[in-house]
């Protein structure tokens, strides 16, 4: 339409806002944020125009109208607009930093949602993809005489505590193995075993175990 074509002596920016007035006001079927794009020849996404000039109160072409209205209905100076049209700036990138960090905290909700259904998902597919378990017997238990069955568990060789529940270090974890091998060798002497058949059922070497590790030329006792 001839409405939309750019006037003689009319700059990029007067035309610009010009065209943005009517899309925004009017809302004319035949104007397109595309169309004063084109129009204007801006090299850039024509949503990045609409996001800048649209926002009711803080976008470009209501801070356009705010001040033209103002040297027209008050005498300012170009100080004073400048100033407040520095007012008007700073109200606009809080605003979009609130907008910018609510949607972070969005993204970051749906993000950690969506693994904790992932979690699931894996969780009940291993379950319902779980196999019959059968343990075969380590010995045949029927052809034992007087064999010895010692079970070792839980000794967490490696681990120290100190506390006022507990002690516990290397040094303490050797005595206890000593004292348990002589009792071991008290029972095979009573019955008179031929044979000692060790059980080791897990957690033998602690998780927590103590190195010494130099780090910024400094000693740490890392666990």
């Amino acid at each position: 339409m001839e409405r939309y074509q750019r006037k003689e002596s009319e700059d990029t920016i007067p035309y610009l806002l010009r065209l943005a007035e009517i899309k925004i006001e009017e809302k004319p079927d035949d104007l397109d944020w595309s169309d004063i794009a084109e129009y204007c020849n801006f090299n850039c996404h024509y949503d990045s125009l609409r996001k800048a000039l649209q926002p009711k109160e803080y976008g470009g072409l209501a801070i356009y109208k705010y001040f033209k209205d103002k040297m027209v209905n008050e005498n300012v100076s170009d100080d004073k607009i400048l100033q407040e049209y520095e007012l008007k700036r700073i109200e606009f990138e809080k605003e979009k930093q609130k907008f910018f960090n609510q949607r972070t905290s969005y993204k970051k909700l749906i993000r950690d949602d969506a693994r904790w259904d992932e979690l699931k998902d894996i969780i009940s597919h291993s379950i319902n993809n779980l196999q019959p378990y059968k343990r075969e017997p380590l010995y045949d238990i029927q052809n034992w005489d007087n064999d010895l069955l010692i079970g070792l568990n839980d000794i967490h060789y490696g681990i120290i505590i100190d506390n006022y529940w507990n002690k516990y270090s290397p040094e303490i974890a050797k005595k206890r193995l000593e004292k348990y091998l002589l009792e071991i060798i008290n029972i095979k002497k009573l019955h008179n075993s031929e044979n000692c058949y060790v059980c080791a059922n897990g957690d033998l070497i602690s998780g927590l175990i103590h190195l010494n590790i130099q780090v910024a030329n400094r000693e740490n006792v890392v666990e």
